[in-house]
């Protein structure tokens, strides 16, 4: 399909389909690029070893959109006594792997399109790093043989070694005392989500991390809270769920409800990635015009043109 025309109309049938099998086929051009992207360019080379994170992290949201096209399988149970007729899809997995889906789609933007510089990325992922291992540190009661006490030994000299480098980061050594004080806080309170714009240090939360994904509808920020309705066990999440089997559309429409979301987080990172990886975009090209579009398409309803890799398309 190559007319312009019939790929908007096509791409508008699937996204009001109340079919599931339409979703699917939206899930599958979403997976099959970032596989593309992934695979094709897995050995480019970079400009320095952390970026390899930024390679990973498109393996991982493979796997992620992956798991949640299997999860619209549905659950189909059956033992010796019983034997469960419908095909059971539960949103609230759905939406917890959307939600860790959220998070890593945010970070990567924080990290590698948000930072300014080789420093500031490397101050970020540094603190990224230490943030994880002086959590596993507190494990340190749980130690019981010799490859523990020696993991935990070289843990220990890890962040020995990330803090010394934070501290020599030029971007850190820049900052003013304030601002280096809220460094030291982001450290003791084992966190990694912050920015620093103009100088200024500004520590987030896992929704507010969503404000620097430019959003012309400021509609991305507000989905960390809709998506925790589902992954907790809220009464919303337990009454839909209850509701499930009695109105087999109910997580059907739940479901198809949330998937609106990863297609536009998927489509985001996607030209995110692209747009730190620009050799990437040569197997973007390669694809099928109707999945180009409709990842722009995505893209564009959340971004605007701006973020258009073709500036032509939906000019009309």
């Amino acid at each position: 399909m190559n007319n312009p025309i019939k790929i908007l109309l096509e791409i508008n049938r699937l996204t009001e389909s109340e079919n599931i099998q339409d979703s699917k086929k939206i899930l599958d051009i979403l997976i099959n690029c970032i596989f593309s992207l992934s695979t094709n360019h897995h050995t480019d080379p970079t400009e320095f070893v952390e970026q390899k994170y930024a390679k990973i992290f498109s393996q991982m949201i493979f796997t992620k959109l992956y798991n949640i096209r299997e999860n619209l399988n549905g659950v189909n149970f059956s033992n010796r006594e019983f034997h469960l007729k419908k095909d059971i899809i539960d949103t609230s997995l759905i939406a917890n792997n959307i939600r860790n889906l959220f998070e890593t789609v945010c970070l990567f933007n924080n990290f590698f399109i948000q930072s300014t510089d080789k420093n500031e990325l490397i101050l970020k992922l540094n603190i990224w790093e230490y943030s994880s291992l002086k959590y596993r540190l507190k494990l340190e009661s749980q130690v019981t043989n010799e490859t523990q006490k020696s993991l935990l030994e070289k843990d220990t000299n890890r962040v020995d070694d990330l803090k010394a480098h934070i501290e020599e980061n030029e971007i850190y050594k820049e900052l003013d005392e304030n601002n280096q004080k809220k460094i030291q806080n982001i450290l003791k309170s084992k966190d990694f989500k912050f920015s620093i714009i103009d100088g200024v240090v500004k520590v987030y939360d896992w929704q507010k991390l969503a404000d620097n994904l430019p959003d012309t509808r400021k509609s991305i920020p507000l989905l960390y809270t809709i998506l925790s309705f589902y992954s907790h066990p809220t009464w919303k999440s337990v009454h839909d769920f209850g509701n499930s089997f009695t109105e087999e559309k109910i997580w059907i429409e739940n479901a198809q409800d949330l998937l609106e979301y990863t297609y536009t987080l998927s489509s985001i990172f996607i030209i995110d990635y692209i747009k730190y990886f620009p050799k990437s975009e040569k197997s973007f090209n390669k694809l099928e015009p109707f999945d180009t579009y409709l990842i722009e398409f995505y893209n564009y309803l959340i971004r605007g043109e701006e973020y258009l890799l073709d500036k032509n398309k939906f000019k009309d």
